[in-house]
């Protein structure tokens, strides 16, 4: 089986692209790094080798230091993609001392632990300022909505209710992580952004498929943004280095701030206004039961939303959380206030009545008062 028919096999276009790059790398570090087309670089290396030798390629592919440099789950994706190829579509078995040394080249950690950066709203509007109306639009539907930058990616124009407040956006089960429809919301400001894009898409669709058009990538023109995930990811680590956060972990060498970051803000900044029940279903993290048995109505939501809407605004005034923070104190002090004085009514109200009840009425008192006759 061919690389491209073994690849064809996996339902999801990011696992396919994961394959595709593992067999690639694997075939460029052998052949030389001109290999373009994965099939004939598989045909030309399975001809010049026998399985002693493809054994003894895998052995020094497992610790060579192109690979050994990456982080643990990126490691882990390139050594599964040609051993899965090799074991499943060519049959070949891995022989004992190679399955030996397979495993005492495994890091004790498989699980990538980056340093991240965990971004305000100033370091967002920093990276703003150095996007495009396309790439602005993308990043404002992640920090306002939190979408993955390939369901962004994927979005069609029947998905997205621009006429609505606020904006809503229905994901499709092929879009979305986990195979499943999901519904979120985004803010005045992403969908403003996203008419703007609109309204000049034609020539930022030609001009971005024409900067990839040798790319041999296939576009869908009935999405919103027919563009290529691993181009897209370049533009915004651009905007992200011109705004001066490009720094890398120094252990995994992994990007500290990145799109993917745009969604966790997003579930931060939510949960400060929004039931975390809500926000968790907005991302696609709902479990079982909260899914099955939490069905809140499409007005209720839109409720929800506009709770933690001005909290996942990134262009706001600098001083409004200041300006915020005083009004609530006010408003904190003139509520402690009503309430001191309610307690203070409530005890006058109660000592009036406890004087009444012992007030003393004098009996068999003249119905009219004596007044002297001075006649």
């Amino acid at each position: 089986m061919l690389p491209s028919e073994y690849i064809a096999t996996y339902s999801k276009e990011s696992t396919r692209r994961i394959r595709k790059s593992g067999i690639l790398k694997y075939l460029r570090l052998y052949l030389g790094p001109d290999v373009t087309d994965i099939d004939a670089g598989m045909r030309e290396y399975l001809s010049s080798r026998d399985s002693a030798a493809v054994a003894r390629d895998l052995a020094q592919y497992y610790v060579h230091p192109d690979i050994d440099a990456l982080a643990p789950m990126s490691r882990a994706s390139y050594l599964s993609s040609i051993e899965c190829y090799l074991q499943d579509a060519c049959e070949f078995q891995l022989p004992p001392l190679q399955r030996k040394l397979r495993e005492r080249s495994k890091r004790e950690k498989t699980v990538a632990v980056v340093q991240e950066l965990c971004p305000t709203r100033e370091i967002w509007q920093a990276v703003l300022s150095h996007l495009d109306t396309r790439h602005r639009a993308e990043l404002l539907l992640c920090l306002s909505g939190g979408l993955r930058i390939g369901e962004v990616l994927s979005l069609w124009m029947s998905d997205v209710f621009l006429d609505e407040t606020p904006c809503r956006i229905e994901l499709r089960g092929a879009a979305t992580k986990n195979g499943l429809p999901r519904r979120t919301f985004v803010s005045r400001e992403a969908a403003d952004a996203l008419r703007a894009y609109l309204r000049v898409r034609d020539v930022e669709v030609a001009k971005g498929l024409a900067k990839c058009q040798n790319c041999n990538i296939r576009h869908d023109l009935r999405e919103i943004f027919p563009m290529n995930y691993r181009n897209e990811n370049r533009f915004f680590w651009s905007a992200i280095d011109a705004a001066g956060y490009g720094q890398r972990d120094v252990r995994t060498g992994r990007r500290m701030l990145h799109v993917h970051s745009a969604r966790k803000w997003f579930i931060t900044q939510a949960k400060r206004s929004a039931h975390p029940d809500y926000v968790e279903s907005w991302v696609g993290h709902a479990g079982y039961l909260s899914s099955s048995y939490h069905r809140p109505s499409l007005d209720e939501e839109r409720e929800e939303y506009l709770k933690c809407e001005l909290d996942v605004t990134v262009s706001l005034p600098p001083d409004y959380y200041k300006v915020k923070s005083s009004y609530e104190s006010e408003l904190r002090k003139m509520r402690d206030a009503q309430d001191a004085d309610r307690e203070a009514l409530a005890a006058l109200r109660q000592e009036l009545a406890e004087l009444k009840a012992r007030a003393v009425v004098p009996q068999n008192l003249p119905e009219q008062p004596l007044i002297p006759d001075f006649e």
